[in-house]
C-alpha cells in the first residue's frame, strides 16, 4: 500500500516531478522512511497502550462509545480530563491533519479531471490560464461537496477505517499494476503501431 501510495498517487507524483532531479526525489524518499517509521511506530503504541488500558473494561461493551473508532479520543478525554481543553486541542489537530491532506488530493484530482476529461474539448482549449484557474476551482468544489456527502454514508458503516482501507485498496492496487506494467513491459508505454505489438498485447 505504501509503494502504491507514493510511487504512484498523482499528488505525490506531481510533486517528484516538480523537483530539480532523479536524485533529489530519492533523498526526499529516503528522508521519508524514518519519518514514516516513527509515525506507524506510533500508532502501534498508542493501540498497545490504550489495549493494556481497557484490557478489564471494554468502553464498547458497557456502553461509553458506540464503535471502535471512537476509543482514542474517549481514551484523551477519560486520562486527560484535568488537563483542560487538551481533548479539545487533540481533536482540532486530527481535523486540521485530515484537511490539510483531503486540499491536496482534491485539488490535484481537480487539475487531473480538467487536464484529462474537459481540456480535450474544443470549447476549452483556448482558455486562458485566469479561466482555467477558475474551472479548477469550480471542480474542485464540485469534488469537495461529492466527498462530504460521501462521508455522511460512511459514518453510518461499522468500522470506517476498514471501509476506507477497502475503497484505498480497490483504487491502489489497480493504479500500481499499470505502473507496474509500463516499467516491466515497454511495449504497453507506447501507441500500437502494427500488427505484431497487438499479438504481443
Amino acid at each position: 500500500m505504501s509503494l502504491s501510495i507514493l510511487g504512484c498517487q498523482q499528488s505525490f507524483v506531481q510533486r517528484y516531478l516538480s523537483m530539480g532531479s532523479r536524485q533529489q526525489v530519492t533523498k526526499v524518499l529516503m528522508y521519508n522512511i524514518p519519518v514514516v517509521t516513527v509515525l506507524f511506530s506510533l500508532a502501534w503504541v498508542v493501540g498497545m497502550v490504550i489495549y493494556a488500558v481497557y484490557e478489564s473494561c471494554d468502553p464498547l461493551s458497557y456502553g461509553y462509545i458506540k464503535n471502535l473508532d471512537e476509543i482514542l479520543p474517549f481514551y484523551v478525554g477519560d486520562r486527560f480530563s484535568f488537563f483542560p481543553g487538551l481533548l479539545g486541542l487533540f481533536m482540532a489537530t486530527l481535523f486540521n491533519g485530515a484537511l490539510s491532506l483531503n486540499v491536496s488530493l482534491v485539488n490535484s484530482l481537480a487539475t487531473v479531471a480538467y487536464e484529462d476529461f474537459l481540456k480535450p474539448f474544443s470549447v476549452l482549449k483556448g482558455l486562458k490560464e485566469d479561466y482555467e484557474l477558475w474551472t479548477i476551482k469550480g471542480i474542485s468544489v464540485v469534488c469537495g461537496l461529492i466527498i462530504m456527502g460521501m462521508s455522511f454514508v460512511v459514518s453510518m458503516i461499522d468500522g470506517v477505517i476498514e471501509a476506507s482501507m477497502l475503497v484505498t485498496s480497490v483504487t491502489s492496487g489497480p493504479l500500481l499494476g499499470v505502473f507496474l506494467l509500463a516499467m516491466l513491459i515497454p511495449v504497453a508505454n507506447g501507441k500500437v503501431r502494427n500488427h505484431v505489438y497487438l499479438d504481443i498485447l
